[in-house]
């Protein structure tokens, strides 16, 4: 686990659930710093709890602002999720990105 961080991570945020939380804390540098919007239990392991509501309105506002032009978000580079530890290592290697690093939950 610690060889693609081996001094460990500052964060983590977990948006999937199951063992998430558990497996993120042996990679941590400071294992309460896990925010979980997916596993309530987060909590009794140490880590923060984060409450998000959909909110139908606000998403369509963001749709039709992406649509526009009005919102935009710089992609500096996208990966098949598989990929997700080489694009951890690009970023890595690279220190800073204009852009965000995309992992591609449906590439083939």
């Amino acid at each position: 686990m610690g060889r693609l961080a081996p001094e460990g991570v500052d964060a983590a945020f977990d948006c999937y659930g199951g063992d998430a939380v558990a497996v993120s804390q042996q990679v941590l540098k400071d294992p309460a710093r896990v925010v979980s919007v997916a596993d309530l239990t987060v909590v009794d392991q140490g880590g923060h709890l984060v409450w998000a509501r959909a909110n139908a309105d606000e998403l369509t506002e963001l749709v039709d602002l992406a649509e526009s032009g009005t919102l935009s978000v710089t992609v500096n580079r996208s990966y098949p999720l598989e990929q997700a530890a080489g694009a951890w290592r690009a970023l890595q290697e690279e220190g800073r990105t204009r852009g965000r690093i995309v992992l591609d939950i449906d590439a083939t």
